[in-house]
């Protein structure tokens, strides 16, 4: 195919009879590298979309635990350091358990009783 060819196509399919003019043993390897790049590629995009995924889930409970904090100074001012690192430390359920918790009662203490629910 010449050079100076400009159709569109023409340059995917000179790659293309490139590979296919290749020895059998150098064909098969540039196929298993093309699939590894491949895999490489699905990897990186897996991976990437899990870490956005832990990166939300990671944000939205500390935006609720900077909340209840918030609630919780407003209400019982001075909050004791156990309960900062209580609420700090929360996973996201328990936090929003805490949260209904603090709309119900009067002492700071009965916020965190049973905290499994």
């Amino acid at each position: 195919m010449r050079e100076d060819f400009t159709a569109r196509g023409l340059r995917k399919a000179k790659e293309q009879l490139d590979i296919l003019r290749l020895p059998e043993p150098e064909r098969k390897s540039y196929e298993h590298y093309k699939d590894d790049l491949h895999y490489q590629a699905s990897m990186v995009e897996s991976t990437y979309g899990i870490g956005r995924l832990e990166g939300r889930q990671e944000g939205r409970q500390e935006g609720e635990a900077a909340l209840l904090l918030r609630l919780l100074k407003r209400r019982f001012h001075p909050l004791p350091e156990w309960v900062i690192q209580k609420v700090s430390h929360a996973e996201q359920p328990t936090l929003e358990v805490w949260g209904d918790r603090l709309l119900e009662t009067t002492m700071l203490e009965e916020v965190f009783l049973n905290q499994n629910g």
